[in-house]
């Protein structure tokens, strides 16, 4: 069942202008995705990574996360050995894992519990 966070206030769809990707790569049998969780603004860093093993993934996404501007707050909000998805419409936020591109994007969209909920990042392995 996908996890929902109101934690994460300040996620936005306007993330695109400060997110930096590292997709997993051929043979990562791991992804994560990271948020920065203690920016209060609308715009808040984020980042995915994929690796050999999932603190390999998590640290990856970690890194590209504080690289798009964090001072150190960025969180892993999801690993998965299959796809996983972060979706958000600027006050809240959710996030999916599932074997499919598709179900992990739906899972993230329906997390978020809000109408207007939009897919920021998905990332498969």
């Amino acid at each position: 069942m996908p996890l929902k966070s109101t934690a994460f206030a300040a996620a936005s769809l306007a993330l695109a202008s400060l997110w930096f990707v590292a997709p997993a790569l051929a043979g990562s049998d791991w992804g994560a995705i990271a948020i920065d969780t203690t920016q209060a603004t609308a715009e808040p860093s984020w980042g995915v990574g994929g690796g050999a093993t999932e603190d390999e993934a998590s640290q990856s996404a970690v890194g590209f996360c504080l690289k798009t501007g964090s001072k150190a707050g960025c969180r892993v909000v999801v690993t998965y050995q299959q796809c996983g998805a972060f979706a958000s419409n600027g006050h809240e936020a959710g996030w999916s894992k599932a074997p499919s591109k598709k179900e992990a994007e739906d899972g993230a969209v329906k997390a978020c519990g809000q109408n207007d909920c939009a897919l920021v990042t998905s990332d498969c392995n």
